[in-house]
């Protein structure tokens, strides 16, 4: 699961919100290494950017595409982890509109951006050190 190289502090910062929240089911897919091994990038590279599964209600950590089938969106977890994740330094986040009895959906802090379907992305990292 701990991605090869991704900067120490947002390696820190991301092992803190695992531990914020206390999910054992918490996948993260996508970050690359400083030369940009991993899968290629342009968003990802060293570490800048990151993609996390999202939250199943049925806590398996599989794969979920919240277009074809939102109610297993665990809404509630995932929006904890946002805020665990905009508590460490991630402000911002890329996802999808997703419905729920015909109703559009955008998890809180994200930007719709296909193609987002299948894992909340990571971005604008800036960390809350304490001095």
């Amino acid at each position: 699961m701990i991605a090869l190289w991704n900067g120490k502090s947002k390696m820190n910062n991301n092992l803190n919100v695992i531990t914020e929240v206390g999910y054992k089911d918490i996948v993260m897919v996508g970050f690359t290494s400083k030369d940009n091994h991993g899968f290629p990038s342009t968003t990802h590279i060293n570490g800048k950017h990151g993609d996390f599964r999202y939250l199943r209600t049925d806590k398996t950590g599989g794969k979920l595409d919240i277009s074809k089938n939102p109610t297993d969106l665990d809404v509630t977890r995932k929006e904890k982890r946002i805020d665990a994740f905009k508590k460490f330094g991630w402000r911002k986040f890329y996802s999808v509109y997703y419905k729920i009895n015909k109703k559009s959906k955008l998890l809180k802090l994200s930007n719709d951006m296909p193609p987002h379907h299948h894992h909340l992305h990571t971005r604008l990292f800036k960390p809350n050190f304490k001095k």
